[in-house]
């Protein structure tokens, strides 16, 4: 009796064995070898939306907004500042700006000396 428990413990091992193995096959058979790493992701990890469906003239700043995804980049988190009204000026690329919720303001030439977004800030942060 202990030599027919044996066997039928080694006959059900190698079946579990054989079907994990199967299962691996089944895995690899259906994706093709490095397909994962033949083309870049064209989704955010974040389920974010497109940075160029946002930042755009005529778009506007979702609210909340957590940040976007870019092709090239992939995930983008916020540029946010608190504002003491309560609203969140977001930045994004040195080139857009605007509050949760309102339009986006495009500034081709840059945030930095833009006098627009200058007094935007400072009337955020007043």
């Amino acid at each position: 009796m202990v030599v027919s428990l044996r066997s039928t413990s080694r006959v059900l091992g190698a079946a579990v064995a054989v079907l994990l193995l199967a299962a691996c096959g089944e895995n690899s058979a259906t994706e093709p070898a490095g397909s994962a790493d033949s083309s870049p992701s064209a989704t955010s990890a974040e389920g974010w939306p497109s940075c160029a469906e946002i930042w755009q003239e005529g778009g506007s700043v979702p609210s909340p907004y957590k940040g976007c995804f870019d092709e090239e980049s992939g995930d983008v988190r916020a540029d946010r500042q608190k504002c003491s009204s309560g609203q969140v000026l977001v930045t994004f690329d040195n080139a857009y700006y605007g509050v949760e919720g309102g339009p986006v303001n495009p500034r081709p030439d840059g945030l930095d000396n833009d006098k627009d977004y200058q007094q935007a800030k400072r009337a955020c942060l007043a």
